[in-house]
């Protein structure tokens, strides 16, 4: 039986899953020793270290919106220039209390990942930190608080600036 992505890709075609993640028991989200798994429906348990899982109501849809969305604070970060040819991108580490830290796991292994951090292209004028937490919500389902720069990393196809987050 083939399983498809819950998303048509950018084309509008269903996307086959070669190998479809399977969601961990809710149990696994007890214990930070265990790594749990999720995918789109699974169920989740209701709160993570005293946090609610809660679904994210009124998220933004405009890029005057994601530029405004809670979650941004004002901290130094230094000059972020993308050498020629390369996209400017953004992504968030997500860290948990007990340590664990959340991972995308794209679809197919898109992109060469097999696990990464939530993260893409800046797009529609959104600036780095709201792109940031849209793409955390967009791949791992959270809205998270920005905490500060971590890092700028030079990828084939983008620099990625990513932030050191908290859900």
């Amino acid at each position: 039986m083939t399983v498809y992505h819950p998303a048509l890709n950018g084309h509008g075609v269903p996307v086959a899953l070669k190998h479809p993640s399977r969601a961990s028991p809710v149990s696994a989200w007890r214990h930070a020793t265990e790594a749990a798994t999720a995918i789109p429906g699974c169920p989740l348990p209701g709160e993570l270290n005293g946090i609610a899982l809660l679904d994210w109501t009124n998220v933004p849809a405009s890029a005057d919106e994601w530029n405004a969305v809670e979650g941004q604070c004002a901290f130094d970060e230094p000059p972020f220039l993308p050498p020629p040819g390369k996209a400017p991108a953004t992504g968030a580490v997500i860290l948990e209390a007990d340590g664990r830290i959340w991972l995308v796991a794209p679809s197919n292994a898109f992109g060469g990942y097999t696990a990464t951090f939530p993260k893409g292209r800046i797009e529609n004028d959104v600036n780095r930190e709201a792109s940031a937490i849209r793409e955390a919500y967009e791949e791992v389902g959270l809205k998270v608080k920005i905490t500060g720069f971590l890092a700028d990393s030079n990828r084939t196809q983008s620099d990625q600036l990513m932030l050191g987050t908290c859900s």
